[in-house]
């Protein structure tokens, strides 16, 4: 990814523990649908929601199962979902010690996402999708 060898090696390396589980539910969202998972393991069992209930409790699959909701109605296209995991990569979090590179980096893959936006939607369409996206 551009710009991220920019990025305090400890600090990347702290984003990369504390962003794990946001990278893996973006990955997955898709695969979060009709209130059921999708998500195969890798000994070919299903993932279900209700296993998700027994591991993780249900309030925590209830918080999952909505960011996975919202973010599908998002429709992203694959250059947009793309451009997702720089921009949570660099979000703000005072554990960093350079936090202002780190929010350089975001604000321009944040420009990309949205002129990306433009390219397939109208400009109304970008701002909602775009201002959605960030909440």
């Amino acid at each position: 990814m551009p710009a991220i060898n920019e990025i305090d090696l400890d600090d990347f390396n702290k984003i990369m523990n504390n962003r794990l589980f946001d990278f893996w539910l973006i990955k997955h969202a898709p695969l979060i649908h009709n209130n059921e998972s999708y998500i195969m393991l890798p000994n070919g069992l299903q993932y279900t929601r209700q296993w998700m209930n027994h591991i993780m409790g249900e309030k925590m699959v209830e918080t999952m199962f909505e960011f996975a909701r919202k973010f599908n109605e998002l429709n992203l296209t694959q250059e947009e979902y793309a451009l997702i995991f720089p921009i949570v990569i660099c979000v703000k979090d005072k554990n960093l010690n350079d936090q202002e590179t780190v929010h350089h980096i975001q604000c321009c893959y944040l420009y990309s996402l949205y002129t990306q936006m433009l390219t397939t939607r109208t400009q109304l369409e970008a701002k909602t999708v775009f201002r959605n996206l960030l909440q």
